[in-house]
């Protein structure tokens, strides 16, 4: 019995001792989050130095395509946009505070810098801004993190289609904010970028293969300003089988049915009307075939590789049907 009792008594001690541990954690963020917000004005830069840069690290923690609308000329892709900055005018002394070295606090409740998807023609952000938080830490560091799905232009070039590879480039910079107030670097969370494709952290779809994902710092002049840009250029490369089966194939035994129509003998008899015949499917089949090609891709001033070939071939059969 006294065994059991003294039990007791240390199983007591430790839920005190744990519940009082738990009680004076949430007490000392409580506090951390009271020291931040006091006279603190979210509508100025938070620097010290006017005159310097504010440095904004920008980073796409994972890529994953979505879709790609040819005929637009867009993609839509999933994506975790990531800014870090120092906030000077935050700061605690994390031994006076329970050795609380990081926080989360609304997001709204503090500055942000301005960066904007400024290629994206529509973002899309999956947590509301009343329900996104960001990290800050005891030295000034604040951290935010976006998931989002954004629907980016990307300008096509089809030339070598449907062996083509596309290049799409997504910039981000600050709207308002030229460089002399907000300079942008890229996060060395990973080393090399390209090792993403490899983790799984960026991905294509079914019909796109991510081949290279590469980022770059670019400065540019507006009305005379200097303004920063950081440039994700995303390299997609297609996969071509769809489009062997179901245009080169039929496509290469139309055209062999089309030259082996130049041997039929023109007569007055029935094989005039056989080749008359054969000339007239096959132009209807390069149509199709063009209609395809055609439903697939933007309506630009060069035709695709297949595209040229198709048409080609279709005018020659033109001309065998009068010979």
């Amino acid at each position: 019995m006294a065994s059991l009792a003294e039990c007791r008594q240390v199983s007591l001690f430790w839920f005190i001792f744990v519940l009082l541990a738990a009680s004076s954690v949430s007490a000392n963020e409580y506090n951390v989050y009271r020291s931040i917000i006091a006279n603190y004005d979210k509508s100025v830069r938070p620097v010290q130095d006017f005159s310097a840069p504010m440095v904004v690290s920008v980073e796409l923690n994972f890529f994953t395509l979505l879709n790609m609308d040819q005929k637009q000329e867009t993609i839509t892709f999933m994506t975790e946009v990531e800014t870090i900055w120092k906030d000077e005018n935050i700061g605690w002394n994390a031994s006076e505070f329970g050795n609380i070295s990081s926080v989360l606090i609304p997001y709204w409740l503090l500055w942000k810098p301005d960066i904007l998807v400024i290629t994206g023609l529509n973002v899309d952000y999956m947590v509301p801004d009343d329900q996104r938080f960001v990290s800050v830490t005891s030295d000034g560091y604040v951290r935010s993190s976006s998931p989002c799905v954004i629907i980016n232009q990307c300008i096509l070039s089809i030339e070598d289609f449907p062996f083509d590879i596309q290049t799409c480039a997504i910039a981000m910079g600050s709207w308002m904010y030229s460089t002399d107030q907000i300079d942008l670097l890229i996060s060395n969370t990973r080393e090399n970028l390209n090792t993403s494709i490899s983790e799984g952290y960026v991905q294509g779809n079914g019909e796109w293969t991510l081949v290279s994902f590469d980022a770059k710092v670019n400065y540019s002049y507006y009305k005379g300003e200097l303004y920063t840009e950081v440039i994700y250029e995303i390299g997609l490369r297609r996969q071509p089988i769809y489009y062997i089966c179901v245009l080169l194939i039929p496509i290469f035994m139309t055209a062999t049915i089309c030259l082996l129509g130049l041997f039929v003998p023109a007569m007055n008899t029935g094989e005039r009307v056989e080749k008359v015949n054969m000339g007239m499917a096959t132009l209807l089949s390069m149509g199709v075939f063009l209609g395809i090609v055609a439903g697939n891709m933007p309506k630009a001033s060069t035709l695709p590789l297949l595209g040229t070939i198709n048409k080609i071939l279709t005018c020659f059969n033109a001309q065998l049907r009068e010979l």
